[in-house]
């Protein structure tokens, strides 16, 4: 096919760039001849692939690519190398050379020692563009994720960090390694890129619940509230026995206010899994605050039938009886608790207060001295001491 005119520019510019290392190819001879002129450009073009200039190695790498099949053999060779970076050119060529060796040899330099020559490997694969460096390809994503994963699930954060990124310029959107990567930006405390990530890998894999439910754990980190709860309907909607969505929508919704679907939510996760012991606490939370407490009571008691040593239970239903009124019922559920785990300083500040209702001063005051040291964050548990020690000072009874 004739060139037109409009190609002349383009020319011009590729004999520029080569004249310097190829000189001027003869314009008459024989095929024997040419190839021989050719030969005696190549060793130097070798040696030019060491040197410390990066833009000088370029140029002979771009030349040996332009003298083809003569260069081939040579080129071959230095795929045996020690010097990496000569093994590094070695597969850039070849990937422009092309061929079934070439493509032996490049898939070889996946396992290469070197990470830069492995990388430029899976590049020279993507160049060749076959039916077979395909699928080479396709074998090293998958090696690419499982390693990923595992790194990942041993907390290796530092170390995936190439590896994810090595899948990544095999295939930018895939939706597997995108997850991995928006995990790991989020375990590092890097959020804003962490969304970014997973919002990528949603693009990609939009009914994948998994990616939601993370998603929604990375913006309530930063702060969107409202944005993680439609993350989590969305994750719930994509998987409705997912639990842990649940449980996170629930704390969040309970949060915000939204006392009623907040119910809704944890009755279901009850629904789902009735033995669900830190579940049915929430849900009994709930109840309480929203009016339910004998409700609230019921549950608590069936949590206590099956794990009767759970101080969590047991302070959960001395807060039921204590909101009852029942301050005897209170202040033993809140012993059982104590007695279980005694640095609890939510249930030693409640007891303490029962202790103040019945007038038992000396001992609320114990109890809100061992609150106040266990939790020097709440200011009510301070209030509470100095009010007893004054009350004890001046030998009265508390307020009732």
């Amino acid at each position: 096919m004739r060139l037109s005119t409009r190609h002349a520019p383009l020319i011009f510019t590729f004999t520029l760039l080569f004249t310097g290392y190829l000189g001027a190819c003869p314009e008459t001879g024989t095929a024997q001849e040419i190839e021989s002129e050719l030969s005696t450009k190549i060793a130097p073009l070798i040696v030019k692939l060491s040197d410390k200039n990066r833009e000088e190695r370029t140029k002979a790498a771009r030349a040996l690519e332009a003298i083809g099949e003569p260069a081939r053999e040579q080129v071959e060779a230095l795929a045996n190398n020690k010097d990496w970076k000569l093994r590094y050119w070695s597969v850039e060529i070849l990937s422009s050379l092309g061929g079934e060796n070439a493509e032996k040899i490049i898939a070889s330099a996946l396992d290469d020692k070197v990470r830069y020559v492995r990388q430029n490997a899976r590049r020279a694969l993507k160049r060749l563009d076959t039916s077979k460096s395909k699928q080479l390809l396709a074998n090293e994503l998958n090696t690419i994720i499982t390693e990923s994963r595992t790194l990942i699930q041993k907390k290796e954060f530092k170390q995936a960090r190439p590896v994810i990124s090595n899948g990544l310029e095999i295939a930018p959107n895939n939706a597997a390694l995108l997850a991995l990567e928006g995990y790991r930006l989020f375990s590092t405390g890097k959020l804003q890129e962490s969304e970014d990530v997973y919002a990528k890998a949603l693009a990609q894999s939009p009914k994948t619940a998994v990616l939601h439910e993370n998603l929604a754990r990375v913006r309530l980190g930063l702060g969107k509230e409202t944005s993680a709860a439609d993350d989590f309907r969305n994750a719930i909607e994509l998987d409705p026995g997912n639990v842990g969505a649940r449980e996170s929508l629930a704390i969040l919704l309970r949060k915000e206010g939204a006392t009623v679907e907040a119910l809704e939510v944890l009755r279901e996760i009850r629904e789902l899994e009735p033995d669900n012991t830190e579940a049915n606490l929430n849900l009994a939370h709930s109840l309480r605050t929203s009016g339910a407490n004998e409700e609230a009571i019921l549950i608590v008691k069936e949590v206590i039938t099956s794990e009767p040593e759970n101080a969590a239970a047991w302070g959960s239903l001395g807060n039921s009886f204590f909101l009852a009124g029942r301050l005897s019922d209170a202040e033993e559920a809140y012993e059982k608790s104590l007695k279980i785990d005694p640095d609890v300083a939510m249930h030693q500040n409640n007891l303490g207060i029962i202790f103040e209702k019945q007038g038992m001063l000396v001992q609320a005051k114990e109890k809100f001295e061992i609150s106040s040291s266990l939790d020097e964050s709440r200011p009510a548990f301070k209030e509470n001491l100095t009010r007893v020690t004054k009350a004890i000072a001046e030998k009265r009874y508390p307020h009732q």
